[in-house]
Formats: C-alpha cells, sequence, structure tokens
C-alpha cells in the first residue's frame, strides 16, 4: 500500500506498511518483538525468523512502512 491511498503525510505515516490480519491474533497495531527466540525445524535452517536481534516482524513492519512513504519497493538498510 502507497501512501498515495491516504490524503495526509502523517495519515500515510501510521497505515502505510500495516496488515493487522498477518499477524496471529489480529492486533490493530504490530506487535513489539524485542527479545524472541523463533521455532525452526533443524538448526541452521531458519524459515521466517531466527532470533529477534537479526530481525522480527516489528522491524519488518517499520522497513515496509518506511518503504511505502518514499515509494520504494524496499527498506535496504535499518539498524
Amino acid at each position: 500500500m502507497s501512501q498515495d491511498h491516504f490524503p495526509h503525510f502523517g495519515t500515510a505515516a501510521i497505515h502505510v506498511g500495516q496488515e493487522p490480519e498477518q499477524w496471529d491474533m489480529n492486533q490493530v497495531v504490530p506487535p513489539i518483538s524485542l527479545s524472541s527466540t523463533y521455532k525452526q525445524d533443524r538448526p541452521g535452517e531458519p524459515k521466517g525468523h531466527d532470533y529477534s536481534r537479526a530481525g522480527n516482524p516489528t522491524r519488518d513492519v517499520v522497513q515496509k512502512n518506511l518503504a511505502a512513504l518514499e515509494d520504494a519497493k524496499y527498506c535496504e538498510f535499518m539498524f
């Protein structure tokens, strides 16, 4: 979703890149993942995230948001 969908930058800033259906419990705002270890099928073969400091759902939402605000496909660098 790009920011063109919203009439004002401030409105876009709090909505773009957020899709509540992607979270397990349909939270209205993204849950904050500060310190989590994620279940894996086998060691060394992560599917999605493996440790929250290396990447987590919260960071994914922020990256999508920043990319959408800049009309970019991806947010290349963060943290």
